[in-house]
């Protein structure tokens, strides 16, 4: 990805922007392929990667990613499971919308789009490779997680120090 002084593809407006194209391995934002060049504001809209265009599987991988780990899966199943429900659903059953953990307290004020927005925006800096790496490292934590729920406790206290 390089970033000049060149008119932007969709708007024609003439400023720096980024250059979509070879940007497979550090990118923010997924595009089609009709750009070569955008200004900063037509690439947020013309993102085509969002929470609701991923499926849960890499969501959760998304939300264990952003948190370093200190989210297993099981945790962030049920941060993905709320969202997709919706705060109105949530709210009609008397629950409280929203992401009540420690860190969703402390870096979202228990905002849960906030925390979805940021790890979707976290996934879109992975490469595919790196994208597929944390698909099969949570896929293997969930079976664990399944067999034992300790020891996944135990995988999220050591993630943030071991590597996710």
């Amino acid at each position: 990805m390089s970033l000049s002084l060149a008119k932007c593809d969709c708007c024609d407006v003439n400023e720096y922007t980024t250059s979509v194209r070879g940007a497979d391995t550090y990118r923010q934002f997924e595009f089609e392929d009709d750009f070569e060049n955008l200004c900063n504001d037509c690439a947020e809209e013309q993102n085509t990667l969002t929470a609701d265009t991923m499926g849960d599987a890499e969501l959760i991988a998304a939300i264990v990613s952003d948190s370093i780990g200190y989210a297993g899966p099981y945790h962030a199943a049920r941060h993905v499971s709320d969202y997709r429900e919706g705060q109105s659903a949530i709210e009609a059953e008397g629950r409280r919308y929203g992401c009540w953990c420690e860190r969703g307290s402390a870096c979202f004020g228990n905002d849960l789009d906030a925390l979805i927005e940021s790890a979707v925006r976290h996934w879109g800096f992975k490469s595919d490779e790196e994208r597929e790496r944390l698909l099969a490292k949570v896929e293997r934590w969930q079976e664990i997680e399944s067999d034992d729920r300790l020891a996944g406790m135990a995988l999220s206290l050591a993630a943030p120090v071991g590597g996710i």
